[in-house]
């Protein structure tokens, strides 16, 4: 199920002949991956995520490594939810279809690829990837916020990335800013995850056509509800459709609710969005900015950067991982 390259991905000609290292990442829309030659990406690619349960998945990523690990010494993978680094093993993954909890992807896919590979959670990859390589390599102290199907989050303090218990320090898309708002994949309610992530997005953006109050996104998505994306329903709001903007308006704020709440909590002022919505979401770091503004008494000045890395970050923080070796990867406190 995995495939070659093909024009949309990027390989950079003459990069230095040194180890390469394979990250993936394995998200709720899609699988991308990267291929790292020391700090220069290579290679990259993506594909569908298959949607009928884990095993289905772990086959799809499993041939994807076979297809594409070649001669690199090492593969990390990320999966959108809980990971033990210690053991590969996965707790909760809202955004995957199946039964994650307990699953050891780790071993699974070693033994499955014949490679040693190192398990992360996304977002703690992604900020792996800017804290190295991208926007916050100058910074010691920072939120980092990954905007893709779901919404993840990382936390660095004295330059170092924090991991906790089973690696749950830092997750920003399940703090709830919705007081009895929907059902969000881990069992809460109005988190942060479940009304400004993609997926929330794109039922909040249906229920509004239906209501006949976005004309244009259904435009957008050409008549098809079930082919609608966060993309479309963006490119609806440049367009000037009232209801797209009120739906992003609703998702934004409560992104920058979580993002204004961890910050007050931690005592940090820098904040890093990424993932792959960041950059196309309307206002976004405006609207962050109004709210950061809220709780500067407690926080003092805010720094609000984009992230570096787009759609590949957490891949390229997998391959960061993969060189780590994933069990030191992590600062358990």
């Amino acid at each position: 199920m995995s495939r070659g390259l093909d024009n949309q991905d990027r390989t950079l000609a003459g990069a230095p002949e040194v180890a390469c290292w394979l990250g993936v990442d394995v998200g709720g829309t899609n699988i991308k991956w990267t291929i790292l030659n020391g700090r220069e990406v290579v290679a990259s690619g993506s594909m569908p995520t298959a949607r009928d349960g884990e095993h289905s998945v772990v086959d799809q990523v499993a041939a994807l490594i076979n297809e594409q690990a070649g001669d690199v010494r090492g593969v990390g993978i990320t999966v959108p939810g809980h990971v033990d680094a210690a053991t590969g093993r996965t707790g909760i993954v809202p955004n995957l279809p199946g039964q994650w909890r307990d699953f050891p992807l780790g071993a699974v896919l070693t033994r499955a690829t014949g490679h040693h590979v190192a398990v992360l959670n996304d977002a703690r990859a992604f900020a792996l990837a800017e804290l190295r390589l991208g926007a916050a390599t100058d910074l010691a102290d920072a939120v980092f916020v990954a905007i893709g199907t779901g919404v993840g989050g990382a936390v660095v303090l004295g330059g170092r990335l924090l991991g906790g218990v089973a690696g749950r320090v830092g997750e920003v898309g399940h703090v709830s800013v919705v007081p009895d708002g929907p059902l969000c994949g881990c069992g809460g309610r109005g988190c942060v995850d479940a009304v400004g992530g993609g997926a929330a997005l794109v039922t909040a953006a249906r229920a509004a056509v239906r209501a006949g109050a976005a004309p244009l996104i259904e435009r957008r998505s050409g008549g098809d509800l079930a082919r609608l994306t966060p993309v479309a329903i963006f490119a609806a709001v440049a367009d000037g459709d009232r209801g797209a903007a009120a739906v992003v308006s609703h998702a934004s704020a409560a992104l920058a609710a979580g993002v204004a709440n961890a910050c007050a909590l931690l005592g940090i002022s820098n904040v890093v969005l990424g993932g792959g919505l960041a950059h196309g979401y309307p206002g976004l770091v405006d609207v962050v900015r109004r709210r950061l503004e809220t709780v500067a008494p407690l926080i003092g000045p805010s720094l609000i950067r984009l992230a570096h890395f787009t759609d590949h970050s957490a891949a390229i923080g997998a391959a960061l991982g993969a060189q780590d070796d994933q069990p030191t990867l992590l600062e358990y406190t």
